[in-house]
C-alpha cells in the first residue's frame, strides 16, 4: 500500500496553476458520502471504525449515520408498530420496523433520513453553508446502513459523484459466529439470519439486489481483522486517486466479463463472465443471449436477428411460465366445479380461485424456473466459445461472473475442471451448493490471500465473492492520463490546497451554468467581440459565478 498520501503535507499537485481548470475544479466539493451495507452479522460496526479511522488520517471530519437510530425513534414514538414477539430483540425489532417505514412511507425513507441528517449537520457545522455557493469543509458522512436499491438510487440521484457504495461480506456461518458472541441464543439467530436472508417481499430489505449496486466490496471473515484494514485502506486511497495502486487480476478479470455482459439483449438481466487459465491468462468471455446457427450468439450484425426483443416481444421463460400458471388455474376452476355442487359455495369457489391459484402457483416453484429461456448462460457461452476455436485449458483455472452461477451452469463449470470461480450479485435460485456438495464449496474471502501454514489443500471447487473494486468503477478509479510530472517525476496523486489529496472524481458544488458564464467571461476579457443580441440577453439572465471564481473580485459585473 502506497503510503504518500498520508506522510507528508508537502506535495506536487498536477493541477495547471492558474489555468482554467484548475480554476474550476478548484469548486470541486470536498464532501464525502460512504454508504456500508451487508448482511446481518457481518461485523459493520468494526467497517465503519476502520473508515473513520482511516478518513480522519486524510483530514476529515467525520460524520456517522445510523440508520437504526432513526427506526429505534419511530418504534419509540409509535409512528410504526413492531410485533410484540419481535420486540426482546434489537434485530427483530429493527427489521420489522424498517419494513413497516418502508411500507408507509416508501422504499427510500431511510435514504430521506440520511440525506436529511448530513443537511442539518452540515448547518450545524456553519449557519452560513445555507448559502449554496459557499464552500463545505472537507467532512465525511458514514451512512451505517443501507437494505434496499431505492435508498441507493436516491442517494446518488442526490450526491451523485461524492456518493460511494461499500458491500461486505461475510458467509452465515462467520455472521452466525458474531451473533453467538453477541449474546444472542441459537434459536433466535436462526429466525434473524433466515429472516435476512429472505426479505425479498415488497416493503422488504431486498439486501442483494442492492448489493450488487456497490462501488467496493470488501471480505469481513471472522477473526481476520487484519484484512479488513487493508482493505479499506485501499478503497479510501483509490478513490483519492493513489497513482501507486494498479488493478488486481479479479478486478481486471471481473471488468471483462460485467463489459461482455452489456452485448447480452436478455430481458430479465444482462451476465457476464471470464475464464483465466492455470497462469491467469484470460482465454474466454461469455455473455446471455440467443444462440445462432452454427454457432454463437446473435448480435446486432446478424442480418437476421432472432432474440426475444427482436421477433418474440417476450422473455419465452416468463411465457412459459405464464402457460403453467393458467393451466394451474384452469385445473382448479375445473375441480372446484366438480366439487362444488351449491350454488353458494360455488360462488364462494369462484371468487376465490384467482387468490388460490397465486398461492399453489408460488409455493409448486414455478417462478424459480429457469430452463425455459431461449438464452445460452454467460458461464456456458464461455465455455463453449472455448471448444469452438479453443484457446486454451479451463483445467485449474478461474471462472469470473457478474452473478452466482445458476445450478445448470455449475454442472458443467465443475466438469470443465475450473478451480475458483468469483461472483458479485447472489442468486437465490441456484441450487450448485445443495446438488453439489462434494464438488463446491462456498467461501466468504479468497484464503489464498491469507496463507495457511501448512497450506490448505483443496479437495472442491470454491466458489468465492469478489472483493475489490466493483466493475462499474473500474475506468474511473484505474485510468490515468499520467502519473509524472514535466520533470519525469512520480506524482503520487493530486492536490489543490496542497495539504490533502482530492477525491480522484469530482462533483462540483457549481451548477453547469455557473461555469459556463466564467469560462465566457474569461474568454471575452481576452477576445472583446460584439455577441449577438439573443445571445447577450441569456448571459445577462445567467447565474453570477460564486465567490471563489472571480478574477477581478468576487461577483463582478461582467461575470454576470
Amino acid at each position: 500500500m502506497s503510503a504518500q498520501i498520508k506522510e507528508s503535507p508537502q506535495r506536487t499537485s498536477n493541477i495547471p496553476r492558474g489555468s482554467v481548470v484548475g480554476l474550476l475544479e478548484s469548486r470541486a466539493s470536498k464532501e464525502f458520502v460512504i454508504g456500508v451495507m451487508g448482511a446481518v452479522g457481518s461485523g459493520l460496526p468494526s467497517i465503519v471504525t476502520e473508515f473513520e479511522e482511516q478518513l480522519v488520517k486524510l483530514g476529515y471530519q467525520v460524520v456517522r449515520v445510523k440508520m437504526s437510530s432513526f427506526i429505534a425513534a419511530q418504534i419509540e414514538n409509535k409512528t410504526v408498530t413492531v410485533p410484540v414477539s419481535d420486540m426482546d430483540d434489537r434485530y427483530l425489532k429493527y427489521q420489522s420496523g424498517g419494513n413497516e417505514l418502508r411500507r408507509l412511507y416508501g422504499h427510500d425513507i431511510m435514504a430521506k433520513y440520511a440525506i436529511n441528517q448530513i443537511g442539518r449537520n452540515r448547518l450545524a457545522i456553519d449557519p452560513e453553508l445555507k448559502d449554496l455557493t459557499k464552500e463545505p469543509p472537507r467532512i465525511a458522512y458514514l451512512i451505517d446502513q443501507i437494505k434496499h436499491p431505492d435508498e441507493v438510487v436516491l442517494l446518488r440521484t442526490v450526491y451523485r459523484n461524492n456518493f460511494y457504495l461499500v458491500g461486505v461480506m461475510s458467509l452465515e456461518a462467520n455472521r452466525r459466529a458474531r451473533l453467538k458472541d453477541d449474546g444472542m441464543k441459537p434459536d433466535l439467530i436462526d429466525q434473524v439470519v433466515n429472516r435476512d436472508r429472505k426479505e425479498g417481499y415488497k416493503f422488504g430489505q431486498q439486501l442483494e439486489k442492492a448489493f450488487k449496486l456497490a462501488d467496493y466490496f470488501i471480505h469481513h471473515p471472522f477473526g481476520v481483522e487484519k484484512l479488513v484494514t487493508d482493505q479499506v485502506e485501499r478503497f479510501i486511497h483509490l478513490t483519492h486517486g493513489d497513482n501507486a495502486i494498479t488493478p488486481t487480476k479479479h478486478e481486471h478479470a471481473m471488468y471483462v466479463a460485467y463489459s461482455t455482459a452489456m452485448k447480452s439483449s436478455c430481458l430479465s438481466r444482462q451476465v457476464g463472465a471470464s475464464i483465466t487459465d492455470v497462469s491467469g491468462r484470460l482465454i474466454a468471455v461469455g455473455t446471455n443471449d440467443v444462440p445462432q446457427y452454427k454457432g454463437g450468439l446473435y448480435s446486432s450484425e446478424n442480418p437476421t436477428d432472432d432474440r426475444c426483443f427482436k421477433t418474440h416481444k417476450i422473455c419465452e421463460n416468463n411465457a412459459e411460465k405464464n402457460r403453467r400458471f393458467a393451466k394451474i388455474k384452469l385445473g382448479i376452476e375445473t375441480k372446484f366445479a366438480e366439487v362444488f355442487k351449491d350454488a353458494d359455495m360455488a360462488k364462494i369457489a369462484e371468487a376465490n380461485v384467482a387468490a388460490i391459484a397465486d398461492f399453489v402457483y408460488e409455493q409448486s416453484g414455478i417462478p424459480d424456473l429457469i430452463e425455459f429461456s431461449r438464452a445460452v448462460h454467460a458461464e456456458m457461452d464461455a465455455l463453449i466459445s472455448l471448444t469452438r476455436g479453443g484457446g486454451g485449458s479451463t483445467v485449474g483455472g478461474s471462472l469470473y461472473a457478474t452473478t452466482f452461477p445458476c445450478h445448470n451452469c455449475a454442472r458443467h463449470i465443475i466438469a470443465a475442471g475450473i478451480d475458483k470461480v468469483y461472483y458479485i450479485e447472489p442468486y437465490e435460485k441456484s441450487l450448485a451448493p445443495e446438488a453439489h456438495k462434494d464438488a463446491i464449496e462456498v467461501l466468504d474471502h479468497d484464503n489464498d490471500s491469507v496463507p495457511a501454514n501448512p497450506p490448505v489443500q483443496h479437495t472442491r471447487l470454491r466458489f468465492v465473492h469478489f472483493s475489490g473494486v466493483g466493475p462499474r468503477m473500474y475506468t474511473d478509479f484505474f485510468q490515468r492520463d499520467t502519473r509524472k510530472n514535466d520533470n519525469g517525476d512520480f506524482v503520487p496523486n493530486r492536490t489543490i490546497s496542497g495539504e490533502f489529496p482530492i477525491k480522484i472524481i469530482h462533483e462540483y458544488i457549481d451548477p453547469h451554468r455557473v461555469f459556463e458564464v466564467k469560462v465566457a467571461t474569461l474568454f471575452d476579457e481576452v477576445f472583446p467581440i460584439t455577441t449577438p443580441a439573443p445571445v447577450v440577453a441569456s448571459l445577462a439572465a445567467a447565474p453570477v459565478a460564486p465567490p471563489g471564481l472571480g478574477t477581478k473580485g468576487s461577483g463582478a459585473a461582467n461575470e454576470g
